[in-house]
C-alpha cells in the first residue's frame, strides 16, 4: 500500500497517509488541488491536481447534494468557482438578510415546540417546577433563567441535528440557504453543534439584550465585506443559496403569510368558541 506525504504551502510534510486519508481530507476540504502531496519519503513533490487527477476532477453525477469543490480563479472575488452540476442550490453570493430571516423562523419554530414540550412534561411530572418557571402565565416560557437556558439547549439541538444530517433546517430550507462540506456532504452533529455555539456566541451575543444588536452588525459587516461568516471560516464548510426567483419568491411569500393566516384563524376559531 502506497503512503502519501502531504505538503501545504510550503509547510513541513505531513504523514504518511493512504488514498482513504486523502480522500477524507479533500473532502472535508482540508486539501485543494494544489496542496502538494508525494509518495514515500523520496518521491517528487507534485499538485494534488497532477498527482490524482481522479480524485480532483469535478462530480457530474451520482449525487443529491451540491459538490462545492473550488477551482482556481473565482468568477468574484470571495467566491467559489462551482464546478460541478447545478442542483438548483449553486448561488454562493452573501445573503445575510436570507440567513438572518432563516434563523429567525428556525428559532420560532423550535421555541414554540419547546415551550409546549417542556410545559406538558413539567405538568405532567413536575407540577411543582412548572409553577416556579410558568408562574406568570400558564403554558408560556417567560424567559427565566432556568427556561431560557433549557430552551435554548432545545434551539441549539434542534438546529444543529437537522443541519448536521440534512444541511439545511426548515427556516434554512424556506429562505433558500444549505451549509455542505465542498464535496457536498452534510457537515455532521459535532461540527454542527459547534457552528451553532459560534453563532450564539458570536452572532447573537448570547442573546443579551443591546448585545445582541451590536453582535448581529458585526457579523452582517462580516459576511457582506469578506464573503464568509465568522463561524464558517473557522472550518472548511460552504454555504450556498437557492438562486433567487418565482420559487423562492413564493416560499419566502408563504412562509410570512401562513403563519399570519393561521393566527388570524386561530384567534377566529377563539371568538366563536368563546
Amino acid at each position: 500500500m502506497q503512503e502519501w506525504y502531504v505538503r501545504r504551502d510550503g509547510a513541513v510534510a505531513d504523514g504518511p497517509h493512504d488514498i482513504e486519508q486523502l480522500r477524507v481530507l479533500w473532502g472535508q476540504g482540508a486539501l485543494d488541488s494544489e496542496a502538494e502531496i508525494r509518495v514515500g519519503m523520496d518521491g517528487d513533490w507534485l499538485p494534488l491536481s497532477r498527482a490524482l487527477p481522479e480524485m480532483t476532477a469535478p462530480r457530474t453525477t451520482g449525487t443529491n447534494w451540491a459538490s462545492l469543490r473550488f477551482r482556481g480563479g473565482a468568477t468574484e472575488p470571495g467566491m467559489p468557482d462551482l464546478a460541478v452540476e447545478d442542483d438548483g442550490w449553486q448561488q454562493a453570493r452573501p445573503a445575510p438578510w436570507r440567513r438572518f430571516f432563516g434563523r429567525t423562523f428556525d428559532t420560532m419554530l423550535f421555541l414554540s415546540v419547546g415551550s409546549g414540550v417542556l410545559a406538558s412534561l413539567m405538568v405532567a411530572y413536575f407540577p411543582q417546577a412548572y409553577e416556579a418557571v410558568f408562574a406568570e402565565r400558564k403554558g408560556m416560557v417567560l424567559g427565566g433563567v432556568l427556561s431560557s437556558l433549557m430552551l435554548y439547549a432545545w434551539i441549539i439541538v434542534c438546529g444543529a441535528t437537522l443541519l448536521g444530517l440534512t444541511g439545511t433546517t426548515p427556516g434554512k430550507w424556506l429562505f433558500g440557504t444549505r451549509v455542505t462540506y465542498r464535496d457536498g456532504r452534510p457537515i455532521g452533529l459535532w461540527p454542527a453543534l459547534r457552528r451553532e455555539f459560534s453563532v450564539l456566541l458570536v452572532g447573537q451575543g448570547l442573546g443579551l439584550p443591546l448585545i445582541t444588536l451590536v453582535a448581529n452588525g458585526f457579523a452582517y459587516a462580516t459576511l457582506r465585506s469578506d464573503g464568509v461568516s465568522t463561524w464558517d471560516a473557522m472550518d472548511r464548510w460552504v454555504v450556498t443559496h437557492r438562486p433567487w426567483g418565482a420559487m423562492q419568491a413564493a416560499l419566502v411569500a408563504a412562509t410570512i403569510v401562513v403563519p399570519m393566516m393561521l393566527v388570524v384563524a386561530w384567534n377566529m376559531l377563539g371568538d366563536v368558541l368563546a
